[in-house]
């Protein structure tokens, strides 16, 4: 998630804040989505085992993946507080639109949002 682009879809809609928020926030949920389903089997597997061995190697990629998603978890939390804060009303991070143009527009218009800092 880069370019201008991005940049152009994004800044008078959420601002520069949020926008770097979702731009790293884009770029840490493909950091974390690819490497769950291999953690997952991994961890099944190693569990599987029923070696000494196996088990702490599960543990350790139980801990990756709880590592993966606490970080995903903060930066979706981070991106909803920077758009709370361009809007100036608390946006929960549960309640987060799909991020695409269109489906944002709608969210906002459903929700009467308007900016409370105007792009510029």
């Amino acid at each position: 998630m880069a370019g201008p682009d991005f940049d152009y879809i994004w800044v008078p809609r959420i601002g520069e804040q949020a926008t770097a928020e979702l731009r790293r926030y884009g770029n840490l949920t493909i950091v974390t989505l690819f490497p769950m389903l291999p953690l997952a089997i991994g961890i099944s597997f190693a569990f599987g085992s029923g070696s000494p061995a196996g088990i702490v190697l599960g543990f350790v990629m139980v801990a990756l993946a709880v590592t993966g998603f606490v970080v995903w978890n903060r930066s979706s939390r981070r991106v909803a507080a920077a758009m709370s804060e361009w809007f100036g009303v608390k946006i929960p991070w549960w309640d987060m639109p799909k991020m695409k143009a269109t489906s944002f527009d709608a969210w906002t218009e459903k929700r009467k949002l308007v900016p409370s800092r105007p792009a510029g």
